[in-house]
């Protein structure tokens, strides 16, 4: 009961302002979340896909979560725009979660692949694999420009998320669009 207090002590923050193209994105995000724990996009270079993984960590700001990226300078600048949304999150890039040996058993509620094609790699893919198998009830949130590794032509959209992409805006598409 602690805990529900303190919950309700925590102001509610409002929705992200979203571009009408994220704001697309977003809402089939939460439609796909109803009956499939994985979901992920594939947008193009710059068109704000850190606007929609801070919108999944809003909508679950109470979940345990883990946010992976390749670097710490993507995740530094996570931190520094969304650090308000990140207070139940933990930041680790791909190397680092590699180096978890498979009997250490991290436990989250949420996990946050940032450039999720990066799991497809031998050694990265190990470690989020070790914390997908220690965490068989978690909500996976993956955002990629890409989600194919090309030179082992692998679809990591499908690998890890099951198909399960709730918008594809390509380089093309999105300059077309003007976005």
């Amino acid at each position: 009961e602690l805990i529900a207090s303190y919950e309700k002590q925590i102001p509610e923050i409002p929705p992200l302002d979203l571009f009408s193209h994220n704001q697309i994105a977003f809402d089939k995000i939460e439609s796909m979340y109803n009956s499939d724990t994985r979901v992920c996009v594939a947008h193009a270079t710059g068109t704000g896909k850190s606007y929609l993984i801070a919108s999944v960590l809003q909508k679950y700001q109470n979940h345990e979560t883990i946010i992976v990226a390749p670097t710490h300078i993507i995740l530094k600048e996570l931190k520094d725009k969304f650090h308000y949304l990140m207070r139940n999150s933990k930041t680790t890039t791909y190397a680092k979660v590699a180096t978890l040996q498979k009997s250490k058993s991290v436990k989250c509620d949420l996990l946050i692949l940032d450039e999720f094609h990066r799991a497809g790699a031998t050694t990265w893919g190990t470690g989020v694999q070790n914390i997908l198998d220690n965490n068989p009830e978690i909500i996976v949130f993956g955002a990629s420009a890409t989600p194919y590794r090309y030179f082992e032509q692998r679809d990591m959209s499908n690998e890890l998320f099951e198909g399960h992409v709730a918008s594809d805006l390509s380089l093309p598409k999105a300059i077309a669009n003007q976005i």
